[in-house]
């Protein structure tokens, strides 16, 4: 764990010394693993503007990974060795090394997708106007399978069962893996 902390040695660009030490009050971790070698359970995060975080600790330190898609992006999820995560304008991307890099996925519309999910061997996932697109090959092609209706903005898996949640109280289930 470190902390920033800047003494009074420093010079502003009129050479005049910092008055007093300063410690930034926030404290960062950081991995002593090369980030290649997950050690145990990898996670990630994303958002805006494609940002992407990783940790392949078990969530103890997070790095800053590099992704080049410059979409916000809203939900991400992983299953049969896969990370998947979605955004704005349909956006679906797709890792296969442990969220270390990232490609895009065909994409189905222009909806903006705000959750994603995995169960039975099917990715599922939620957006704007109702959409749910459907992915039983890891993410390579999604089916759109949308009702249409509010915007959907969160979808999760449990007893064979999905189930979306979205405006207005709208919630939906499938035993058919989103179909």
């Amino acid at each position: 764990t470190y902390q920033v902390r800047v003494e009074t040695g420093v010079e502003d660009a009129l050479e005049n010394n910092m008055t007093s030490q300063y410690t930034h009050s926030n404290a960062f971790r950081t991995s002593a693993f090369p980030s290649s070698t997950p050690t145990s359970g990898v996670f990630t995060a994303v958002g805006l503007r494609g940002t992407n975080f990783r940790s392949i600790d078990n969530g103890t330190s997070w790095d800053n990974e590099t992704c080049q898609i410059l979409t916000d992006l809203y939900g991400v999820t992983s299953g049969d060795n896969t990370f998947v995560a979605v955004g704005s304008s349909g956006k679906i991307i797709i890792s296969t090394d442990d969220g270390s890099s990232w490609d895009n996925a065909t994409a189905v519309n222009s909806n903006y997708l705000y959750g994603v999910t995995f169960g039975n061997n099917t990715f599922v996932a939620v957006g704007s106007s109702g959409t749910i697109l459907t992915s039983a090959n890891n993410g390579a092609s999604w089916s759109n399978s949308s009702p249409g209706g509010n915007t959907l903005y969160g979808v999760t898996f449990g007893n064979n069962i999905f189930m979306a949640v979205g405006d207005g109280g709208r919630i939906l289930t499938s035993a058919n893996n989103g179909a």
